[in-house]
């Protein structure tokens, strides 16, 4: 037998539907109104911070640092601590010299390291990331140990932090995570690092050498990156074992890395090596021959030009000889070809390119 609806209970389940909507509707305008009173609160502390700041940069460096007794109120406040705090690493990053001594006495004087380190130890990724960076900015050496006991912590947020605060703090010795590198280094990651270090020690060699034979391709990447920056002429010939492994990617960092740190025959051995190469780092290896200079290489690109069948190659080619100064025999070839060849067009179409 079918069940029926009665009135009752079908007003009482309309009454209960709309409750449900209302207490939504409620719910709503109070996660609304709250939202609108963070975002004022936030561009109140915003201007407040900022008008501080200001004051206390345009005084200068001074003995003693002047507290402002609204800010200390407003230190009770967990929220405003953090506020405070990325405010004031986001000015550290615009400043510079005495300014940089200022803000690193605000920093100690409304004892904000010590929310930095609350976030060090909290157990949300997002925020042990956020404390690494204001750690690491603010220039608090002594939290390096306890930092770098999270170098192998689940989050890629977290272990970048700790990577970069280890360079930071220690220069080229704080690459010593690149020893059991199992993650990768992002092109971001790699500027950042490679800006913090200013000098190598004595045993920086043999210990990049080390890591170009690592597994790690970004690590490897990364060290070809400093060799290029302090001009490694003792790891030359270490690079040209790396062509016969790895990807394209890493192989077109390796030719530009050659190229740096060029030696008499480097071109010579590139050039033994292009036609087993792929056509990315063909490119490459016609790239730099134009930015070496390498003018004994010259009847290999008029030979590239005129025999080889790939069109980007041809492209590269007379790219790379107007870079050499070759444009008389260029203009003479335009005379010579037929007009049906097409090395005449490609000929013509990138010398009108490249001087529109």
């Amino acid at each position: 037998m079918l069940a029926t609806l009665t009135l009752h209970e079908l007003l009482l389940g309309i009454l209960v539907s709309l409750i449900l909507i209302f207490l939504f509707i409620i719910g709503l305008l109070l996660y609304s109104f709250r939202e609108y009173r963070s975002h004022a609160n936030r561009q109140q502390w915003k201007e407040q911070i900022e008008a501080y700041l200001l004051e206390q940069l345009m005084l200068g460096p001074v003995d003693e640092l002047q507290l402002d007794s609204k800010l200390q109120a407003l230190m009770r406040q967990e929220n405003f601590r953090r506020f405070f705090l990325g405010l004031l690493i986001a000015s550290e990053r615009k400043f510079s010299g005495a300014a940089i001594q200022t803000l690193l006495k605000i920093y100690d004087g409304y004892s904000l390291d010590q929310e930095a380190y609350n976030l060090l130890r909290s157990r949300s990724s997002h925020l042990i990331a956020r404390g690494i960076q204001a750690l690491t900015v603010m220039q608090d050496r002594q939290a390096l140990p306890e930092i770098e006991q999270k170098i192998n912590h689940y989050h890629p947020q977290v272990v970048q932090e700790v990577q970069y605060a280890m360079v930071s703090f220690k220069g080229f010795d704080g690459l010593a995570f690149m020893d059991q590198l199992d993650s990768v280094l992002s092109d971001w990651q790699q500027l950042r690092i490679l800006n913090s270090i200013t000098a190598l020690p004595t045993d920086g060699i043999d210990r990049l050498r080390s890591w170009l034979n690592s597994s790690n391709e970004s690590g490897q990447v990364l060290c070809l990156k400093l060799i290029r920056k302090f001009q490694l002429l003792a790891l030359h010939e270490d690079l040209f074992t790396l062509l016969g492994t790895g990807s394209a990617k890493l192989h077109e960092e390796v030719i530009k890395t050659i190229f740096s740190i060029e030696q008499s025959y480097s071109s010579t051995r590139l050039l033994a090596y292009f036609h087993q190469a792929n056509k990315r780092e063909q490119l490459a290896i016609m790239t730099g021959l134009g930015d070496s200079r390498a003018l004994d290489q010259i009847s290999f690109l008029k030979q590239q030009l005129t025999q080889n069948t790939d069109e980007s190659l041809k492209i590269k080619s007379v790219e790379t000889l107007v870079t050499l100064g070759q444009m008389n025999y260029l203009f003479e070839l335009q005379r010579q070809l037929h007009l049906e060849d097409p090395t005449l067009h490609i000929l013509n179409h990138t010398l009108q390119h490249k001087y529109e």
